[in-house]
């Protein structure tokens, strides 16, 4: 205790004795706050360390505020960005749920048709490219299926247009498969000329008769078919 006393009036004399000639240029009560605050210090740093806890003890208490307060902003930015990654993921879940909701909304609307000469069932350079990228759009959407309605003009036989059907459906079907589209996705028909209406029998007609109707649904939704005759391949 004693030698704790006689630091501590060691620090205040020299404090005392330095803040003197401060004092001739600056205001008074100004320099006594400042020795107060500085033996302050310094007789806390002396009760915990000695006399070398009372070179330091001044600046301990300012080096561990300024140390708590960097902790709790670095907490406070972890909280925030924690709450940033939370909402990203609410936002992204959300928009998952939007666009497989639009590819359902597509893949049951999704329909187009390949058209053939007089008694054709090859496809053209332009047909193949499309279904090409059909054949793309069923690799990336595995639980979508892919349905080919054969049709002919009412010109020739029934017979002659029942197989002439079937024969362009199954030339797409050939080239989806070759494409990677399993055999078990593909659904194809033949209509013949019967979807033709008799009614119209020029030119135009005739061209649109032609065709394959292309469409893509998913396993839930593909339409029942009633009155037809199913090409096998």
């Amino acid at each position: 205790m004693k030698t704790l006393s006689m630091t501590s009036a060691i620090i205040l004399t020299a404090a005392l004795s330095t803040s003197g000639a401060y004092a001739k240029d600056k205001d008074m009560k100004t320099t006594l706050k400042g020795i107060g605050s500085f033996t302050g210090g310094a007789l806390v740093g002396a009760m915990v360390g000695g006399p070398v806890g009372a070179v330091f003890g001044a600046a301990g208490g300012a080096l561990f505020d300024e140390q708590h307060n960097k902790t709790l902003d670095i907490k406070n930015e972890l909280e925030e960005a924690e709450m940033e990654i939370s909402q990203l993921e609410n936002e992204i879940e959300h928009q998952e749920i939007t666009l497989i909701s639009l590819e359902n909304k597509i893949a049951k609307k999704l329909e187009f048709q390949v058209m053939f000469p007089t008694g054709v069932d090859t496809l053209t350079f332009e047909d193949i490219k499309r279904i090409e990228s059909l054949s793309n759009y069923l690799k990336q959407n595995k639980q979508l299926r892919v349905r080919l309605d054969g049709h002919a003009d009412p010109r020739g036989t029934d017979e002659y247009n029942n197989v002439l059907s079937s024969e362009r459906a199954k030339s797409v079907a050939a080239l989806l498969e070759d494409q990677g589209i399993a055999k078990e996705r593909i659904d194809i028909f033949a209509f013949g000329s019967s979807k033709a209406d008799p009614e119209k029998k020029d030119y135009d007609s005739f061209a649109f008769a032609r065709r394959v109707n292309i469409e893509v649904f998913t396993q839930e939704s593909l339409p029942q078919v009633t009155q037809t005759t199913i090409a096998t391949h």
